[in-house]
C-alpha cells in the first residue's frame, strides 16, 4: 500500500479510507506494521547526509541506492526508512509522515517521495488479497 508525496493535497482522506478498508479486513488499531519512506536526493553526499540525519531520528533500517537512470538527467539516489512497527492508527501515521517531511523540508537537494504501508503475508491472507 503506498502513496505518492507528489502533492496530493487528499492525503489525509486517502489514509483514513486505508485504515478504515484494513479495519474492515480484520486489522485494528491494535496491530502494528512498518512503514517504509522513499526519499530522492541529488547527489550520493546529500543522500549519505540524509540517511545519517534519518539514522539519528530511529534506529531503523535505512537504505541508499542508485535511483533508476533517467535520460538526459543527472544521477540521483533513493534513501528509504523502514519504521519500527507502528499503530495502525491514524495519529502514529501522521506522526511519522509530519517527521519525515519535516527532515526533506530541511534539505533542499532532497524530498519526500512517497510512504508504503508494510503489510504481511498473514495480512493479505486476512484480508484476502494474493501478497505481492
Amino acid at each position: 500500500m503506498t502513496h505518492d508525496d507528489r502533492g496530493d493535497h487528499r492525503r489525509p482522506s486517502l489514509t483514513i479510507e486505508l485504515l478504515s478498508a484494513l479495519v474492515r479486513c480484520g486489522l485494528t488499531h491494535d496491530d502494528r506494521r512498518h512503514l517504509r519512506f522513499f526519499f530522492e536526493a541529488s547527489s550520493l553526499r546529500v543522500a549519505v547526509e540524509l540517511a545519517g540525519e534519518l539514522r539519528e531520528r530511529s534506529p531503523a533500517a535505512i537504505h541508499v541506492r542508485p535511483a533508476p537512470l533517467r535520460r538526459l538527467a543527472r544521477r540521483r539516489w533513493t534513501v528509504t526508512l523502514t519504521t519500527p512497527p507502528a499503530p495502525l492508527s491514524l495519529g502514529a501515521i501522521h506522526l511519522w509522515e509530519q517527521e519525515m517531511r519535516e527532515v526533506a523540508r530541511r534539505r533542499p537537494a532532497s524530498r519526500l517521495v512517497s510512504w508504503k504501508l508494510m503489510l504481511t503475508p498473514e495480512d493479505f491472507e486476512r484480508i484476502g488479497v494474493r501478497s505481492p
